[in-house]
C-alpha cells in the first residue's frame, strides 16, 4: 500500500485492469474444463474468490502435443479439477529455495 497520491492511482489502475481480465477469463476457463466440481462452479463465477483460491491452490502442470493439463492436487481448495488448454504454453516454476542433489552413495 502506498501513501502518495500518484501510487494509489496507479493502484486503482491496476487493480481495475486486474478484475476486467479476470471477468474477461472467466467465460474463457470455463471452456476449458475437463472435470469440474460445485466448489469450482460457485468460485468460477466470483471474480474475486476466483484469484483468492485459484492463486493458492496447489496443481500439477503436465505438458503433451495436444497442450496443457493443469490438474489440482487433492491437498486444494479444488480437488478433482482438471484444465485442460489447448495450444496455451505454461510453465510450472519451483517455489521455495533451491537446494542442490547430493548423490547418496
Amino acid at each position: 500500500m502506498t501513501h502518495s497520491l500518484y501510487g494509489i492511482q496507479l493502484q486503482v489502475l491496476f487493480t481495475g485492469f486486474a478484475a476486467n481480465t479476470v471477468r474477461w477469463a472467466m467465460p474463457w476457463l470455463n471452456t476449458y474444463t475437463k472435470t469440474t466440481t460445485p466448489m469450482f462452479e460457485q468460485t468460477l463465477h466470483n471474480p474475486k474468490h476466483l484469484v483468492r483460491v485459484v492463486a493458492n491452490a496447489s496443481a500439477l502442470v503436465q505438458q503433451s502435443d495436444q497442450g496443457t493439463a493443469l490438474q489440482f492436487t487433492p491437498s486444494s481448495a479444488l480437488p478433482g479439477v482438471i484444465l485442460f488448454l489447448k495450444g496455451v504454453p505454461a510453465v510450472q516454476l519451483r517455489l521455495g529455495p533451491q537446494m542442490p542433489v547430493q548423490n547418496r552413495n
